[in-house]
């Protein structure tokens, strides 16, 4: 299954961001750290979304 140049990007942010939540976590920055888990998981399903859906970032 081809890996599209969206679906690469999302992958990565979502592990990006599941990093600094956890590191914001260890920190006690309990608010700050639950929007980067949040968004951590939006960029997976959207990764997830691109790789197994017929879904498109194209606008047309």
């Amino acid at each position: 299954m081809q890996v599209n140049p969206e679906q690469h990007h999302f992958a990565h942010a979502a592990v990006r961001h599941y990093k600094d939540a956890v590191f914001l976590t260890d920190g006690a920055r309990l608010p700050n750290a639950d929007h980067h888990f949040g968004v951590a998981v939006e960029c997976a399903l959207k990764s997830l979304l691109l790789r197994f859906t017929a879904v498109t970032m194209d606008p047309e």
